[in-house]
């Protein structure tokens, strides 16, 4: 067990109080809690980071004359993304929103709009679907 500070002590204190349990068990769940929203600090390895950003078109398919506005911010965001999606999954993503548009005739979505609402994948991810806990 890690020591708590001082904020995360009173916090327990006045929940144990408020909830009638004691503080122990309340510790307990928090570390759980606490373990579930610290992210994995494992380096991520950059040749996942480009293939996922490469797989997303710079153009439009539908509309070859609409640009899709890929930057160097997005890789930032597939970092974030890849601590809780495997690359894999993050790469059927962008398959199956690619395959959509083709089928459908829609234009497809700038790639940081993509990445900020990656659709549904069919699962629950490693950690979160957050990624912007800490």
């Amino acid at each position: 067990m890690r020591p708590l500070n001082l904020t995360e002590y009173l916090l327990l204190q006045i929940a144990a109080s408020l909830t009638e349990k004691p503080a122990e068990k309340l510790y307990e769940g928090y570390e759980e809690q606490r373990a579930k929203r610290v992210r994995d600090a494992s380096p991520i390895d950059e040749d996942d980071v480009l293939a996922i950003y490469a797989a997303y078109p710079t153009r439009d398919p539908s509309n070859q004359n609409r640009s899709l506005c890929k930057c160097a911010k997005d890789k930032q965001r597939i970092r974030l993304l890849l601590r809780m999606y495997t690359k894999e999954e993050l790469l059927q993503a962008i398959e199956s929103e690619i395959k959509e548009n083709i089928d459908t005739g829609k234009w497809l979505k700038n790639f940081s709009t993509f990445l900020n609402n990656i659709p549904d994948l069919g699962g629950e991810p490693a950690e979160s679907k957050s990624i912007y806990e800490k």
